[in-house]
Parts: C-alpha cells; sequence; structure tokens
C-alpha cells in the first residue's frame, strides 16, 4: 500500500511539473540568421523570390537528395508556393507559400509540415540594400502549443535551424558570387 501511494504522489508531482511547465514556458520561438552579399538586393531578391531557384541553395535539399519538389504559380508573387516530399527523417513533407510580398526588399511565407508531424510557422526574408550590398535576412518563427511546452526545456530550437539558416545564406552568398563572376566571363 505504501508503495502505491509512493507512486500516485510521485505521478502527481509529474503532472504538476508538467503543468508548471506547459502554463509558464515558452509560447513562442524565433529565429533569425543575416549575411552582408556584395551584390545588389535585384540580384539576391532573384534567388529568394523563386521558388524553382530554392533547391540550389536549400540546406534541406543538400542533406536529402531525395526530395522531389513541385512548384506552383507564378514566382514572385502570393500565387507562388512550393510543395516537397522527402525523406520522413531528414525533410519531410510538406508545403510552403508565399503570403506577402514586397519586391526586392521583403517576402514571409507559411511553412506546412505534415510528416513527420504537422506543425506549421511563418517566416520570410528580408533585403536591406546600402552601398551596392544587400543584408539578406532570414527568419522563422511561431506558436509553441501549450503541450509541447514542457518539452521545450530539452530542445533547442535556434541550434536545430540556425545552421540550417546559415548554410543556406552562405550557398546564396556563393551563387551571386557565382554568377557576378560568369557575369564579368561573358
Amino acid at each position: 500500500m505504501k508503495i502505491i501511494k509512493f507512486l500516485f504522489k510521485v505521478a502527481l508531482a509529474m503532472i504538476l511539473i508538467f503543468f508548471v511547465l506547459a502554463f509558464f514556458g515558452e509560447k513562442t520561438y524565433q529565429v533569425k540568421r543575416s549575411i552582408v552579399i556584395k551584390s545588389n538586393a535585384q540580384i539576391v531578391w532573384e534567388q529568394v523570390s523563386n521558388y524553382s531557384n530554392w533547391p540550389n541553395w536549400s540546406p534541406w535539399q543538400e542533406n536529402d537528395p531525395t526530395v522531389t519538389n513541385q512548384f506552383f504559380g507564378v514566382p514572385g508573387t502570393t500565387e507562388h508556393s512550393m510543395s516537397w516530399i522527402g525523406d520522413k527523417d531528414l525533410s519531410g513533407t510538406g508545403n510552403m507559400k508565399i503570403t506577402s510580398i514586397d519586391p526586392n526588399k521583403s517576402l514571409d511565407y507559411l511553412l506546412t509540415f505534415e510528416v513527420p508531424f504537422a506543425m506549421h510557422s511563418d517566416g520570410g526574408m528580408t533585403l536591406t540594400e546600402k552601398n551596392g550590398e544587400t543584408i539578406l535576412t532570414w527568419f522563422d518563427k511561431g506558436d509553441i502549443p501549450f503541450i509541447m511546452r514542457p518539452f521545450m526545456v530539452f530542445m533547442d530550437l535556434e541550434g536545430q535551424i540556425a545552421p540550417d539558416f546559415e548554410r543556406g545564406l552562405f550557398k546564396i552568398d556563393s551563387l551571386v558570387r557565382l554568377q557576378k563572376v560568369n557575369q564579368i566571363l561573358k
């Protein structure tokens, strides 16, 4: 009987801790990374506003060669979207749709995953041109569901997402530099 009471108290304490962490835990997250690209915003914009260019620099495409993409709508408009199917443990299945756009300055998107689990977030890119250079900032933000908040104590979303953003930004910079070299050589 003492063991049952003890186990009941432990279970009750764990439930209480879970709900305290859920109530007071982080309700949202945001990850943001930037790079300075030695090019005008128009050239950088061509890479980020057209989803058919994303496989050229996407860190997820690089990590999961099984990904197949489909592109819909007119690039650089709110009608533009993409969907993908990939390895469920690497890139999963999902879609992304441009929700707002200011040409050569910013785009926002809605990112939705279906596999390995259902979730969505809001993200985007901003471009700030100054003295022939462009500061490209990539961000993602979202709500953390109540039931997931206690688990966030053990998860580092910044540590999981930021390296991919940094790799993607580096690859965009590399593509823009290569594009400039190719123009010079022509």
